[in-house]
This record gives C-alpha cells, structure tokens and sequence, in this order.
C-alpha cells in the first residue's frame, strides 16, 4: 500500500472515530438529567430593587402628563419613554428629551412591552451592542449614528382610561384607520366587556412586573362605592376601576385648585377620602397630599423612606 493511501486510510479511521466520539457524547448529554431550580424563591424586600408602581388619575387638564413627565429629572429614574395612546405628547413635547411610542391599535402594546422587556434584560446585563441594534431598529436610523444608547428606568402609560377603549375597539374589529364617520358600530354585549376587562388586568400586571418605575395615567369619573356614595375613581370601565388600584403601590388623586389669595396650586392626594379614592404604601409618610408635587418627591418617599420630601423640609 501506498503512502498517500495509507494516509487516507488512517484520516478516515480518525473521522470514523471522531464521529463515533461525538455520537457517544450526544448520547450521554442526552442521558444527563440536569437539576432543575426551585420552584420558587424565598427573598427579603430589601434584598430587591425598589421601583415606584403608581397610578396617577384626575381631570382632563390638571397636568398629570406634565407630573409624570418630571421622572426624567430624577437621575435614578432617568430615561423616561412614554406610550402615548390619548395625545398627551404635546405636553412633554416642549422638553425635548422624553421619547414618546404613539399607540393606535390595542395590539401594538404587546410589541411594545415585549420591547420593554427585552430593553430590561439587555440593561441589566450590561448589553452595549443589542441596546444600540434594538434602539437604531425601532427610531429607524443607521446603527452607527447611535454612539450612546438610551437606558429607560421608567414608563408612563397615558392614558389607561385611552387603552381600554382600544381594547374594546379591537374586540369589537372596529379597525380606527378604517372606519368611517358616521358608520353603524357594533354594540360590545356581555362577552366583549368580560374579555376587555381580562385584557386590561393582564396588561397591567404585565406592565406591572417590569423591572422599572411604571406610572399609569387616567382621568376620572364618578362613581358609588358599597355604601352608595359617589365618589371620584380612576376612569377604567366596571369593577376594574376599583381592582386596579389593588395591582398599584401608590394611586394619587391629582387636583387642582385656587387658594384664598387667588393663587393656583396642584395637590396628589395620597389617602382616600369621602369623595376621591387614593392610598399610598410609603413606609414613613403620614401626610394626606403633597402640593404642587414633583416625582422627586415620590421617589424619596418611596425609595428614600423619607418621611417628607426634600424641598418641603424646614
């Protein structure tokens, strides 16, 4: 036998025996039963990051939009990105430096918090390149024009009392694109309202269990409690306007008034009261509202533990 053939002889005993090797090892990962991880976990509350939960409801007017708007000038709670479904955007527009994702369609929420998310895990993991490729994706502009990429900690949703009725209108298949002025619409019967109410609680949960400040915008309405009296609630459809202020850590009724000098003021109420719903879980606060606030003054209630915010202490 040749030595060339003897060569191809023994290379292809080699591959023979390589394959047969990586064959054997397939097998045996194959066989290895790998250890699965708790079903759940047992953590202290300070062990987690503490992010605000809050619910900002009012009248058309008052300037929930613009309050919400202020966590851009909390550095913990920097960058802010708002999902516009009710137009709100003018009101930020002015300073220039919080993105807005326009919402049309019930649905383009799912691809904004799947967006979100991933957003969160590349964050936390330090993923320089797929925050840039994500971000250049979804503002549609060249990779390379994007030196530094945005880093979100918060989200506002303005308004959830919009996103509701884009719910509906998507379980009804009224299309806003579409439809025309005038046009005989479907009436929602028991089984949209049912399917709408489960949509938005599974929204908001979802939304809810990001890992960043959520704020969740809405206006008002009246409403009765148990006892019949009437009351202000969040503007959400049916019982929801009372369930999901269960989902929230904080839900701020925001007013706005003229003191006895004429002068204009706003106040978030934080604890409810005969005529308004509000409650709070700041650990060391004990006011009833705060005037003329800020979310810097949330944060340092909520993620300080302090007892009064900053600018207000003596």
């Amino acid at each position: 036998m040749s030595e060339e053939k003897d060569v191809e002889v023994v290379n292809s005993n080699i591959d023979e025996e390589v394959e047969q090797s990586q064959e054997n090892e397939e097998k045996e990962v194959k066989n290895v039963v790998i250890p699965k991880g708790p079903a759940f976990q047992i953590r202290f509350p300070t062990e987690e990051i503490k992010y605000i939960k809050m619910l900002l409801y009012g009248e058309y007017g008052t300037g929930k939009t613009y309050l919400a708007g202020t966590a851009q000038d909390v550095k913990e709670m920097r960058n802010v990105i708002n999902i516009d479904a009710e137009g709100g955007n003018k009101v930020l527009a002015y300073r220039g430096d919080i993105p807005s994702i326009k919402v049309k369609k019930y649905s383009e929420l799912n691809a904004i918090f799947e967006y979100l998310k991933a957003h969160c895990m590349f964050r936390d993991t330090k993923n320089k390149n797929r925050l840039i490729a994500s971000e250049a994706y979804f503002r549609g502009v060249p990779i390379e024009s994007i030196k530094k990429p945005l880093i979100y900690n918060t989200v506002m949703i303005d308004s959830i009392s919009e996103v509701t009725r884009y719910c509906m209108y998507d379980l009804l298949g009224i299309d806003l694109d579409t439809v025309k002025i005038g046009e005989l619409l479907p009436s929602p019967e028991f089984k949209e309202w049912n399917s709408m109410m489960e949509q938005i609680r599974l929204l908001i949960r979802k939304f809810r269990e990001l890992p960043m400040h959520v704020i969740f915008v809405a206006s008002r309405q009246w409403d009765k409690d148990e006892q019949n009296r009437q009351l202000f609630t969040p503007n959400i459809q049916g019982k929801l306007a009372n369930e999901v202020q269960g989902f929230m850590d904080h839900v701020g009724y925001y007013t706005m008034e003229k003191n006895e000098a004429n002068e204009v003021h706003r106040y978030l109420i934080l604890q409810p009261g005969k005529t308004y719903q509000a409650k709070n879980r700041f650990v060391n606060y004990t006011g009833i509202y705060l005037t003329d606030p800020i979310m810097q003054d949330i944060y340092e209630l909520e993620v300080l533990n302090k007892s009064v915010p900053s600018r207000l202490e003596q």
